[in-house]
């Protein structure tokens, strides 16, 4: 072995960094620092066994900085003890008795309650209102006929007033359909409801409340003033119900009628019906079902209101006292506790009344 040779491993062999710098051979000076003494890796051990030995140590350095960097993962947390589940509903929830699916209901069987089929539906000529357009026509008949009267009256006292009262009625008109347009008739449904009777909304809502709970549909929110639908995050007052894409088509008609069966049950009669009828023909059209004149639209919105004032009819009690707590502010919880107390479980589960 030549000198140079000798001096390079006595060099490796154990020499300090302090000498290596020294070192009169600079290719071979360490600019990194040298792995710590450990048996992997011994100082003292000939080099061709330490580059023999390299790729464990760089194997055992790897994973030990991955153990040390990664992150432990977060402790699993019961859905439980996020937020509070879905509110409980009472022992009547979805025991309601299901009348014969069909659309061929015929008018006699809602006469056979007592139900006069022109005052929820409409003309019996054509009992599905669904059919109809959406939206107010108020407004635009108003409109029309103060145009007409502009241009007839005036002229018989010998003036003209068509100038400002076109202006007028035209602002109306455009103020009219910005607001059905883009506001969804909100400011027009606003002026509707300060003439609404409140007792009356009360008998409407409590007829989709108790339809939609003995059929099975989850009650989420309630709110009977515009203060605490605000509160409760709803765009108006009413129930807010739980009508999902697996909610079948019958029992959401049932639900769309029970708002007209609930007024029929403490008035006689149905005036806030409209809207519901035509959402109902909607979702039914979307969903294929065919409308119009001979459509089955018209069997579907027949069959809800039989089955919605058939429910009624039977759960009077359980009706009544439902109306007297949404009259009160109750809260959904409140509103299931004031059902299942008066609730005819016999009525539920098809069995004729005991004689008394």
């Amino acid at each position: 072995m030549s000198a140079s040779s000798a001096q390079l491993m006595a060099a490796f062999a154990g020499a300090p960094l302090s000498v290596l710098t020294t070192c009169p051979f600079p290719r071979v000076i360490r600019t990194r620092r040298p792995c710590a003494p450990s048996s992997l890796c011994p100082l003292s051990a000939p080099l061709p066994w330490r580059l023999a030995r390299l790729p464990a140590i760089l194997s055992t350095r790897t994973q030990s900085s991955t153990t040390m960097s990664t992150p432990s993962p977060p402790p699993i947390v019961p859905v439980a003890a996020v937020g509070e589940g879905p509110l409980p509903m009472g022992a009547s929830f979805g025991r309601a008795a299901i009348l014969p699916r069909r659309t061929s209901v015929g008018l006699y069987e809602l006469e056979r309650l007592g139900v006069e089929p022109a005052r929820l539906l409409g003309s019996t000529a054509s009992p599905a209102a669904a059919d109809g357009p959406p939206g107010n026509e108020g407004p635009f008949a108003a409109a029309v006929g103060a145009m007409v009267a502009a241009t007839l009256i005036p002229p018989l006292f010998g003036t003209s007033a068509e100038a400002p009262v076109a202006l007028a009625v035209g602002g109306g008109l455009v103020a009219w359909a910005v607001d059905a347009l883009a506001f969804n008739s909100a400011g027009s449904n606003a002026l509707a409801g300060l003439s609404v009777d409140a007792a009356r909304v009360v008998a409407h809502e409590a007829g989709h409340f108790l339809v939609a709970y003995l059929l099975g549909v989850r009650i989420e929110r309630v709110a009977m003033t515009a203060e605490a639908a605000k509160a409760a995050g709803m765009p108006a007052i009413g129930v807010d119900v739980a009508l999902g894409v697996r909610t079948d088509l019958w029992t959401l008609s049932a639900v769309a009628c029970a708002g007209m069966a609930g007024e029929w049950a403490s008035y006689g009669g149905a005036e806030g019906a409209r809207q519901d009828l035509v959402d109902l023909g909607g979702h039914l059209r979307r969903a294929g079902i065919r409308g119009g004149e001979g459509g089955e639209v018209k069997g579907y919105t027949r069959w809800g209101l039989l089955q919605a004032v058939t429910l009624l009819d039977q759960q009077r009690g359980a009706f009544e006292e439902l109306c007297n707590a949404l009259a009160a502010g109750a809260d959904v919880a409140e509103c299931i506790a004031a059902v299942e107390r008066r609730v005819d479980c016999a009525a539920l589960e098809g069995k004729a009344p005991a004689a008394g």
